[in-house]
Order: C-alpha cells, then sequence, then structure tokens
C-alpha cells in the first residue's frame, strides 16, 4: 500500500495508519511519503508550510505513529521532493522484525539535535518573525 504525500493531509493520522495496517496483508509493504520537518526548521522553508497540511512528520513521530498502529519501520529514504521529504517502508513485525537500527539511529540523532524539545521549535518561529520585520 502506498500513501505518498496524503498523510500531512489527514486530520487523524493514528487512525489513517492504523488503517494501512488493518489492510496490508501480512507480508505486505506500507510505504508512505511525507514532508520532513526536519529539513523545514532547519532551511527555514517556512513557504512550505500549507494551510491543507495539517502535520508535518519527523522519524520520531513516524516511529511513535507505526508503534501505535503495530508496524515496524525497516527503512527510511531521505528525498529531495518538497523541499525535504522522507520515504518510509513499513511492514507487519512478524515478517520484518523490529524497526530497523538505521531507523532508530537517525530517530536518536533527532533528539539529540533538539527536535524533541519545544525549545527547537520556538528558535525557528522566531527566526520566522525575524526575516518577516525585515521583509
Amino acid at each position: 500500500m502506498i500513501g505518498n504525500n496524503v498523510l500531512a493531509h489527514v486530520d487523524d493520522t493514528r487512525d489513517f495508519i492504523d488503517g494501512f495496517r488493518q489492510l496490508v496483508a501480512d507480508d505486505g509493504l506500507v510505504i508512505i511519503e511525507v514532508p520532513y520537518l526536519l529539513d523545514l526548521i532547519d532551511r527555514l522553508e517556512y513557504d512550505t508550510i500549507y494551510h491543507e497540511h495539517l502535520c508535518y512528520f519527523s522519524v520520531n513521530a513516524l516511529l511513535h505513529l507505526c508503534d501505535e498502529a503495530g508496524l515496524s519501520i525497516f527503512e527510511i529514504e531521505k528525498l529531495p521532493v518538497h523541499g525535504g521529504s522522507l520515504r518510509m517502508y513499513a511492514g507487519n513485525p512478524q515478517k520484518f522484525g523490529d524497526h530497523s537500527p538505521q531507523v532508530r539511529s537517525w530517530a536518536e540523532l533527532e533528539r539529540s539535535n533538539g527536535f524533541t524539545n519545544f525549545s527547537r521549535y520556538q528558535r525557528f518561529a522566531n527566526q520566522v518573525y525575524k526575516i518577516a520585520r525585515t521583509s
């Protein structure tokens, strides 16, 4: 099952991912592509924030959603689409095992760079405000 650039438009992401888990075969794949929150923040890409995008995603957020739905992420690719996107490959943990070490390492890197702390997002807001005031 494939959901490219759809998840950001969904108001109940947990239910959406759970629906994928219920519909995909036990040996099937769930492939989802989302804009990457960290690229948006690091590059000050506030012009990619749209009213129809209800969420932006980090690897940590995707891990949490998949844990809730009973999926394991075995690969994530970074893509240049939309200023930076992630393509997640997930499936049944009985077939694919636990989240891959690559995915866990990526999530840890996000945490160590402050992307699970409110202060990092406040700094982004302050940077955007400063740009707006000087334009």
